[in-house]
């Protein structure tokens, strides 16, 4: 039986540790937008936080400003978006119009500015993780959203021989898309959206008998795999939401150290 283990990159083989940089960006260029003092858009955006993770299935990453691809409480970057979301329905609206067509796009700018692959922070074990995973599996690779000659490039220096496939378009949703799969998975009052074209075509290119997904956002990464029928493994960081891990937990398999995915 052949086999097949795809990672995710950011969160998976990286850390994420640049989420107080881009927030303060963020706010910093709300502060100039609304033309308020960067202390009074921070207590606004510390009140708007709170908010939206008294309601966690009402925020997040939005699409057409109705589809939620990922919630406020799963990763760095929810958060954020789902925030400034609330600030957006509290007096922010025309400071953020002002600029930006959405909230989304404010963000993925200062993104833009704020992430480079030249200062990402990987996971200590990264090499021998990944160089053990290749002894046990027909097919090790990686399914990012970047740009993969870009993360082809860095991850040379392990020398691992994992292949890298990109532009998965994971936060993508187009409902009616994929007529096999349905279009949520409720869990827990929370409807997971699932028809993500795009990353179903790159999960289909990597697939094999036996197919397993690690990544660190339920939404984003593994949604759309559980629906497919491969294996999901959560890998659990600080961030990590409480519901994702009770799901994966009872569904496949939560991990929190990278060298676990050769004994899959």
């Amino acid at each position: 039986m052949s086999s097949s283990l795809i990672f995710d990159f950011d969160g998976v083989l990286t850390k994420v540790g640049m989420k107080e940089k881009l927030q303060t960006k963020c706010i910093a260029e709300l502060a100039e937008l609304s033309e308020k003092p960067f202390d009074e858009v921070l207590k606004d955006y510390n009140i708007a936080k709170e908010h939206v993770f008294a309601n966690p299935t009402k925020f997040g990453l939005m699409q057409d400003n109705k589809i939620i691809v990922d919630f406020v409480d799963e990763d760095p970057f929810g958060e954020i978006i789902g925030t400034m979301h609330r600030m957006e329905e509290t007096g922010y609206n025309k400071a953020i119009k002002s600029r930006y067509g959405s909230v989304e796009a404010l963000q993925y700018n200062n993104f833009k500015q704020t992430y480079s692959h030249d200062n990402v922070e990987m996971v200590h074990n990264i090499a021998e993780s990944l160089k053990a995973a290749c002894e046990v599996f027909d097919l090790v690779s990686i399914l990012t959203n970047s740009d993969p000659s870009k993360v082809s490039k860095f991850m040379e220096k392990y020398n691992t021989g994992v292949s890298v496939s990109g532009f998965a378009m994971k936060h993508y949703v187009k409902p009616h898309s994929i007529e096999e799969l349905p279009e949520y998975i409720n869990i827990e009052g929370r409807n997971v959206a699932i028809q993500r074209p795009e990353y179903f075509k790159g999960l289909k290119a990597l697939e094999k008998d036996r197919t397993i997904m690690i990544g660190d956002s339920f939404s984003i990464d593994l949604a759309l795999p559980f629906a497919m029928g491969y294996e999901i493994v959560l890998k659990e960081n600080d961030y990590t939401a409480n519901w994702s891990k009770r799901f994966v937990g009872e569904k496949g398999t939560v991990i929190n150290d990278l060298m676990q995915a050769s004994k899959l």
